[in-house]
């Protein structure tokens, strides 16, 4: 996978990522990316060999909500 190709997926699961837990938690969207983007679960996201990147969007919204115990 080109390093354009995961960046582009990251970016997208990410935005999703923050608009569920926004929506979620009724927080803000910037609250809610700075929450995404300083987890843990961003940095296995971002790591190509996870393979995180490209499950569904559903699929990574459930795995993200579980880590953060909601």
């Amino acid at each position: 996978m080109s390093e354009a190709t995961l960046r582009f997926l990251v970016e997208a699961a990410t935005a999703d990522l923050a608009l569920a837990l926004a929506k979620r938690r009724k927080i803000s969207e910037t609250d809610a990316l700075d929450i995404v983007y300083h987890s843990d679960f961003y940095k296995r996201l971002s790591n190509p060999q996870s393979g995180l990147c490209t499950e569904s969007t559903a699929s990574l919204v459930h795995l993200f909500m579980q880590e953060l115990g909601k």
